[in-house]
């Protein structure tokens, strides 16, 4: 289903069978028992978030990783903007808005969304100053990565080298075009971030 929410308001989500429930990153969320083995969840903007779609996800307990239920968050003001929201299965990301690269200039963490199963995520990475770089994801999505020499070939691969379920890799690289590639272990969906710090 999909939330709309007016500007400065906050919608409510109830969530049967579900531990706990997150939101992307442009959304403040908050949670509490419902007293019935479920959870009532609260959901506003967050001052100064993405205008992009959001999601809110909620997960039984025990499972960290794969969403019993999602629930898309769109503004009322886009909506009557004639924004709305998109059906298919882009959804909540806007193709167009998706990023397909990682600058290491200013250090702000990459948002992005596995949305369909299999799905592998490519990013650019445009290396000026050679040295050893980290790349790492964080978020509820059990994702994997894979960095790749201009060349094509396979310079590091990690799977849960971060917190959680995040991969974080180390790589000592010359100036170049790189790319990174991101997917699923499971072959699940699910949001992450994405960021690409010098060492």
């Amino acid at each position: 289903g999909v939330l709309l929410i007016a500007p400065g308001a906050t919608g409510i989500l109830r969530f049967v069978g579900a531990g706990h429930a997150i939101g992307t990153s442009g959304l403040s969320v908050s949670t509490r028992p419902d007293g019935k083995g479920g959870l009532t969840v609260a959901v506003a903007r967050a001052p100064g978030g993405t205008t992009r779609p959001q999601a809110v996800l909620a997960f039984p307990d025990g499972r960290h990783f794969t969403p019993s239920e999602t629930v898309e968050v769109a503004s009322l003001a886009d909506a009557a903007a004639g924004g709305g929201t998109k059906t298919g299965p882009t959804d909540p990301v806007a193709e167009a808005a998706r990023p397909d690269r990682l600058d290491v200039s200013n250090g702000t963490p990459v948002l992005d969304r596995i949305i369909d199963s299999g799905e592998t995520r490519q990013y650019t990475v445009s290396i000026t100053t050679g040295g050893v770089y980290e790349f790492l994801s964080e978020g509820p999505s059990d994702v994997l990565a894979q960095l790749k020499a201009p060349d094509g070939s396979v310079l590091a691969r990690n799977d849960d080298g971060g917190a959680g379920y995040n991969f974080k890799l180390e790589a000592t690289l010359q100036p170049g075009d790189y790319t990174l590639e991101v997917g699923h272990c499971c072959a699940g969906t699910g949001p992450f971030s994405l960021s690409l710090l010098p060492r």
